[in-house]
């Protein structure tokens, strides 16, 4: 189970609580799990630098406004930044499921 005293910042909102909350233990399984690369950062660099202020004011920048606009704002095939994203961490977080599984078949004797 991932750590409950962080989950408590999503309860409060409507929209957290209903979007982010249900995925919160894979959310934070797979940020433990990934192997972040520069590239990643620089994504993230980028998109507070760039991309945020193009849809929020400075005054609207805390992390319930950039939920707020991942989970409802909608990109040109309708999806929302919210669901491409966990799409992108379910199949981080499949990936590792099936190293370490392969991984473990690997290291079981045969018979």
């Amino acid at each position: 189970m991932a750590d409950g005293e962080w989950r408590r910042a999503f309860e409060s909102e409507f929209g957290e609580r209903t979007h982010v909350l249900p995925h919160y233990d894979l959310l934070c399984v797979t940020a433990r799990i990934h192997k972040y690369t520069e590239k990643d950062f620089e994504r993230v660099e980028r998109a507070l630098r760039e991309t945020l202020p193009k849809y929020l004011r400075p005054g609207q920048l805390s992390p319930h406004d950039i939920w707020h606009l991942a989970i409802y704002s909608k990109r040109k095939d309708s999806t929302t930044p919210w669901q491409r994203a966990i799409a992108i961490y379910q199949a981080i977080f499949d990936a590792a499921q099936s190293e370490r599984t392969g991984k473990a078949a690997k290291d079981r004797p045969n018979k």
